[in-house]
């Protein structure tokens, strides 16, 4: 989980990980944080594996588009669940930062969860060349 979306999770009435192993990935300690929550200055690829060491060897990423660029970076994604809640901005923000190289993925599926909150999942693949790059 990256830091920003750590600190917004955590300001939540109650801890919606309780029981779940969570690295927020950042340089700065967090003070008096949940419980199975630790921090991770590591590179992606190095954390990666060390995680995937737990459980299934699956690893769930919830973080913003700089967290997840880093993980594009190294070719650590191999599936995505966006969950879009459509808010008024009048312009947009980039889901992942300019120039970040993203592999291509096929839709799977989508569910609406609420008149306002719908999920896409995604997967590798699918396309000649499996790769892009906005650059």
């Amino acid at each position: 989980m990256g830091r920003r979306t750590f600190d917004q999770v955590a300001a939540f009435d109650s801890w919606p990980y309780e029981g779940k192993r969570v690295v927020v990935l950042s340089g700065r300690p967090i003070e008096d944080g949940p419980e199975g929550v630790s921090v991770s200055a590591e590179p992606v690829e190095t954390l990666t594996a060390r995680l995937r060491a737990f459980d299934d060897g699956d690893i769930w990423l919830c973080g913003g588009g700089d967290v997840i660029a880093q993980f594009f970076r190294h070719d650590l994604i191999d599936r995505l669940e966006l969950f879009l809640i459509p808010v008024m901005l009048g312009e947009g923000v980039a889901l992942f930062p300019e120039g970040t190289w993203r592999p291509l993925f096929t839709l799977q599926g989508a569910q609406a969860y609420d008149s306002y909150q719908s999920a896409l999942r995604l997967t590798r693949g699918g396309f000649p060349g499996d790769r892009r790059c906005d650059s």
